[in-house]
């Protein structure tokens, strides 16, 4: 799926692993992006004469397959579960004042506290982008607010993909030829 800007997309070639195209404008735009995650991916010359990599996550637990050309740079990254994810999420929701004392907390502020903000209320706020009441307080994201609703949107995209990973029941090994 291809973002507003076009220049990432995201390909579910099958099994656990999830393909990212990048493209760039230039390599300078390509050298950020290389320093910010530590590798050096393979490019490719874009006919727009900008700069595309490709870049296969695979989970670090299995061992490397031979799947992709020397054009797919492989980086193996240690999963999480949705759950996990949605766990640390909700640690930054800013709780209301009446609820602070009654929360459970593990291991103080979330660690994506910069990437999505949670606001709450006791009246439904007129500027969310989604809100959702629960237990007599509304919990919403700003419509101003483009990191989280970025942030919201990619969490539905990983929803999406895991739910779509399961739905294609057991495997089964039937012996053949004996």
């Amino acid at each position: 799926m291809p973002a507003a800007d076009g220049k990432v997309q995201l390909i579910a070639p099958g099994g656990s692993t999830l393909v990212m195209r990048m493209t760039y404008t230039n390599s300078d735009e390509a050298d950020q992006v290389d320093e910010l995650l530590g590798y050096k991916a393979a490019r490719l010359a874009a006919p727009d004469g900008g700069i595309v990599t490709r870049i296969a996550l695979t989970n670090a637990l299995t061992p490397s397959a031979a799947l992709y050309d020397q054009s797919v740079t492989e980086v193996k990254v240690v999963l999480r579960s949705f759950f996990d994810l949605l766990f640390y999420i909700s640690q930054g929701i800013e709780l209301p004042a009446s609820e602070r004392q009654k929360a459970m907390t593990f291991g103080g502020e979330s660690a994506l506290k910069d990437v999505i903000t949670i606001r709450s209320s006791g009246s439904k706020p007129d500027d969310a982008f989604l809100a959702v009441r629960h237990h007599g307080h509304w919990f919403f994201i700003r419509d101003h607010d483009l990191l989280s609703k970025d942030a919201f949107q990619l969490l539905m995209v990983l929803f999406a993909l895991q739910a779509a990973s399961g739905s294609a029941g057991p495997n089964l090994t039937l012996p053949v030829g004996r």
